[in-house]
């Protein structure tokens, strides 16, 4: 089981003002990608950060970075699978007056119609992917997506301002990847494809979760662009808890079942899996 939420990167900045620098592609066209929604979580000792923006011409989009040292880095746009970069490096903008965090290269986006199912029941013929040379003793794995995008309202309230996430201008979508998923030849045996449906059923549970949080949110602020900032923030790190929740539930999950394994944990697991989905607040 692997996820396609986040990357964990460790970067530490320079003391002047560093901005973050993405060359945003469409892995389909091979084209910028331009107006789209994009939304950037990058996360610090100091806590969440939410550089939010539509990339311009080019497909790029830049915003400014505090936090100290980037630990993890998310980038989500409107239509695409979340995207994962292997490495950011430090450069020198023009004249040396300002520095950038940069990828290496281009940040391709997958968009989310050419790759991706919606939380159903699974078959074996929706793992497509290759296993790797050396898999392990994992006979199969699935690969989960957690993608959300989100609109906030902002209205004055005397002399404050309130921001919120109303229903229409929230998605929050379990997806899986059969490109990126994948099951060893031979093992394609109707008790593992139940483990794996284990897995996307967990995500599941923790989507409605997330769903139902940011739905939950408000802020005050002092105008409307606090409001809406501290609202971003507060989503950023909301879904990072929520998420972190989710991943030691499946880590905890395959342990118990040794991977599907252990017949009468996988029965015990699947049935708490249904009761979490008809209560999500149950689950851990």
């Amino acid at each position: 089981m692997t996820f396609g939420f986040a990357f964990f990167l460790s970067f530490p900045l320079l003391a002047q003002e560093v901005f973050l620098r993405l060359f945003l592609v469409d892995s389909l066209t091979q084209r910028p990608v331009v107006g789209c929604p994009v939304q950037v979580v990058v996360a610090g000792p100091e806590g969440d950060e939410l550089i939010s923006g539509i990339p311009g011409p080019g497909g790029v989009l830049e915003g400014l970075v505090h936090v100290s040292r980037v630990a993890w880095v998310t980038v989500s746009a409107a239509g695409y699978l979340p995207a994962q970069v292997e490495e950011l490096r430090t450069v020198q903008g023009g004249h040396g007056s300002r520095a950038y965090l940069v990828p290496e290269g281009p940040v391709r986006l997958v968009p989310l119609a050419c790759e991706v199912v919606g939380w159903r029941p699974l078959s074996w013929a929706d793992f497509r992917g290759v296993p790797p040379p050396d898999p392990g003793i994992e006979a199969a794995r699935i690969h989960i997506v957690l993608s959300w995008r989100l609109e906030v309202e902002v209205r004055r309230e005397g002399g404050m301002w309130r921001a919120w996430i109303p229903p229409h201008g929230l998605d929050v979508e379990c997806l899986m990847s059969p490109t990126r998923s994948w099951v060893r030849p031979g093992a394609e045996l109707p008790a593992l494809l139940a483990h794996e449906q284990g897995h996307f059923d967990l995500a599941e549970v923790y989507r409605r979760l997330l769903e139902e949080a940011f739905l939950q949110l408000t802020v005050l602020g002092q105008d409307r662009a606090a409001a809406e900032s501290s609202l971003e923030g507060q989503a950023a790190e909301l879904a990072q808890g929520i998420l972190a929740r989710l991943e030691a539930a499946q880590l905890r999950y395959d342990a118990d079942t040794k991977h599907g394994t252990d017949p009468n944990a996988q029965a015990a697991w699947l049935s708490q899996i249904r009761r979490w989905l008809a209560s999500p607040h149950l689950a851990p």
